[in-house]
């Protein structure tokens, strides 16, 4: 076993090729190459595969920086790979109940890997942190529910859109006023940061009381719930109003990432679209964002020049397609048929490839100075 210094390279590649199949699984069906109706391999795919991967290639290369720990080992990192690539075969043929029990795998991996790079500096990085136990609780409260009920919608629920979203505030907090460049945020090396436990506690709880609430089945009240939590966050936390020291197409794209989450939540409130709209939460919000967090983190690692995320039509383009692709996936409404459902399908696929373009650049550039 080695240490591998960047393990995000790999990850990001399988997240992103997975993205592209869960889209494409619909393609698929469409033709007759697969005779399942593969609705809960899609979204089992996009959540415990897709999404997955970016989380884990995120968390095993920032923790062991957060913590001042060892870093992550070449086992762990083919352990990942691994688990991720089972989640997507049972999905991709059906044995969608197993894939549940798989992902169960992937978050005690995931959480074991964490703690353990806690046992020399015990304090938390920054206060956003609070999120992450918030994440895995109920994750693992889905899945329990899951083995007891049997319960899809509750799965997904607390263990797809709960966990990302958890994750997403809190090290968003962290991040997105940062990779927005936002004036007076940098601080010297050696600042005691005061964090304000009792307000990012009130934060976590009442986000996570929305999920509750909409497991009881007040399912307006548990959407108006969190969009009141999440745009307090999205205005006082993430700056959605503050103007950056300089214009940048990724800050532009973690903003607009913010402006699809509430308007997603909002339609939520005020239509009967709830799967529609749930497609603007999950395309224009937790898609944009994850994929121009994973651009600063491949352009950091890779020691590129980061003004790249400024001027580059590359990252403008990405973020037109994603935005576009989820008005118009909002806009099919319930069908999985017609120019303008594959037409949605067909922008998020050029998107991922555009942006795994760029991202296999500077990975093959830089192989040799990377582990």
């Amino acid at each position: 076993m080695y240490a591998v210094k960047n393990p995000y390279k790999p990850l990001f590649i399988l997240g992103v090729l997975f993205g592209l199949m869960g889209v494409l699984i619909w393609l698929f069906f469409d033709v007759g190459l697969i005779a399942f109706y593969p609705r809960r391999a899609h979204i089992q795919i996009m959540f415990f595969a897709f999404f997955w991967s970016f989380v884990a290639g995120f968390l095993m290369t920032a923790i062991p920086h957060m913590t001042d720990s060892r870093l992550t080992c070449s086992l762990e990192v083919w352990l990942a790979s691994s688990l991720v690539l089972v989640q997507f075969i049972l999905n991709f043929f059906n044995r969608t109940d197993l894939a549940v029990f798989f992902y169960f795998i992937q978050l005690i991996f995931l959480l074991f890997f964490i703690l353990s790079r806690f046992q020399k500096k015990r304090k938390l990085p920054f206060a956003g942190f609070l999120f992450l136990p918030a994440a895995f609780f109920l994750a693992i409260f889905g899945l329990i529910n899951f083995i007891f009920y049997k319960d899809y919608k509750t799965l997904f629920l607390f263990a797809g859109e709960g966990f990302i979203l958890n994750l997403i505030i809190g090290l968003g907090s962290r991040l997105v006023p940062a990779l927005s460049r936002l004036p007076n945020l940098f601080m010297s090396h050696g600042t005691v940061l005061s964090f304000n436990y009792k307000a990012i506690s009130l934060k976590v709880f009442f986000l996570n009381l929305s999920f509750f609430v909409e497991y009881l089945g007040l399912l307006t009240m548990a959407n108006v719930l969190r969009l009141i939590i999440l745009s307090y966050i999205g205005v006082v936390d993430f700056g959605l109003f503050k103007r950056g020291i300089v214009f940048g197409w990724l800050g532009l794209g973690l903003k607009m990432a913010i402006v699809f989450t509430l308007l997603g939540h909002g339609l939520r409130v005020v239509t009967s679209q709830f799967v529609s709209s749930s497609h603007l939460v999950y395309i224009g919000g937790f898609t944009l964002l994850t994929i121009m967090v994973a651009t600063r983190v491949t352009l950091a690692h890779s020691q590129s020049n980061l003004d790249y995320e400024l001027n580059s039509k590359r990252i403008a383009l990405i973020c037109f397609l994603l935005l576009l692709g989820a008005v118009l996936r909002w806009n099919s409404t319930y069908s999985i048929d017609g120019t303008i459902f594959w037409s949605s399908v067909v922008l998020f696929a050029i998107s991922m490839v555009i942006w795994l373009d760029k991202h296999l650049r500077l990975t093959f550039n830089n192989c040799f100075k990377s582990y």
